[in-house]
């Protein structure tokens, strides 16, 4: 059995991943990133002595297009097999592989992307956007904390494939030429400001101190640092 996981959803894709590899808790795990893409073949292909039951984990392949599609469909019908990817795979790219895998795609609320591309100095839009999101949204602040990184780190002048080796994950051209037109509007010490107060609140969920909500705490800091 294939499985790909991916989307735009990291945190729910791999609670996902989390979930399968629990399943499989008879199964002997090998996990495979480009660092040993080598071990990929020799654990599908070679031949093992004491017929153990293997899962095999490969994390981000098919977006660093280590892998193609050619090879997915040549993997032995009985491998056990999940492919995780920390972005969304385009249709395209999936479209052959429809009959020998199992796709899942987790998606991140369109609101979410309206909110995080709607702060700027003044917080009138983020606040009328942060109010249409689920009460449930889950890592509010950790998504606003990632954005908050690149918008800090674009006001350092890095380059897009720095960036994109910083974060560990790929960044496409018209997203970072959003995020640099999204950072002029900022000083470089406002952006740090915001950042160390998210962490903080993201902080006082974890650890329970507070009964005020996520969404409620990060309105408030964006209405005391937008102005």
């Amino acid at each position: 059995m294939i499985y790909i996981i991916h989307g735009t959803d990291t945190q729910a894709s791999y609670l996902r991943l989390q979930e399968l590899i629990i399943s499989f808790k008879d199964y002997h795990k090998v996990s495979i990133t480009k660092e040993n893409l080598d071990l990929l073949h020799q654990t599908l292909f070679s031949q093992d002595l004491f017929d153990t039951n293997k899962l095999v984990v490969v994390e981000n392949l098919i977006s660093d297009k280590k892998i193609e599609n050619k090879d997915l469909k040549s993997i032995p019908p009985k491998s056990m097999i999940i492919f995780w990817e920390d972005q969304e795979i385009s249709a395209a790219r999936l479209k052959g592989l429809i009959n020998y895998a199992k796709i899942e795609n987790f998606k991140l609320p369109q609101n979410l992307f309206y909110f995080l591309d709607s702060i700027s100095q003044s917080p009138q839009k983020a606040l009328f956007y942060i109010k249409k999101l689920e009460k449930d949204q889950k890592g509010l602040s950790w998504h606003l904390e990632n954005r908050l990184l690149q918008l800090l780190l674009a006001k350092l002048n890095l380059s897009q494939a720095e960036v994109t080796q910083i974060l560990g994950k790929n960044i496409a051209p018209w997203q970072w030429q959003k995020i640099n037109s999204q950072a002029r509007i900022f000083e470089f010490e406002r952006l740090k400001t915001m950042f160390s107060a998210v962490l903080k609140i993201e902080t006082l969920i974890k650890t329970g101190v507070t009964s005020m909500t996520e969404s409620t705490l990060i309105s408030l800091m964006l209405v005391k640092y937008l102005k």
